[in-house]
């Protein structure tokens, strides 16, 4: 598993000796690589955070609900009649709330 950074919408290009294993503690196998970051990709994303920051703040509420990962609108959006959220749902969304 890995997953794309971005910074400032845009993807970053990831040499590979940037990238470091994960490893799973029950089993000491790897299961993901993720990027480790280097000072100026931290003040890149600080930088552009902070060029957002007043742009995002006078934005609605409503549109800023809309604008969150689309992958994730399942689990806060359910059909009419879809029921109440199953124990997966509610453990996915405890380990999920810390983002927002």
């Amino acid at each position: 598993m890995f997953s794309t950074p971005y910074i400032a919408g845009k993807t970053i290009d990831v040499p590979p000796s940037a990238l470091s294993e994960v490893f799973n503690p029950a089993n000491q196998r790897p299961f993901a690589r993720i990027f480790m970051a280097k000072a100026e990709h931290m003040r890149a994303a600080i930088d552009a955070a902070d060029a957002a920051k007043a742009s995002w703040a006078a934005t609605p509420p409503a549109e800023r609900e809309r604008r969150k990962d689309p992958a994730l609108q399942p689990l806060f959006y359910r059909p009419k009649g879809a029921g109440r959220p199953t124990k997966k749902d509610r453990r996915t969304l405890g380990k999920i709330g810390g983002l927002f």
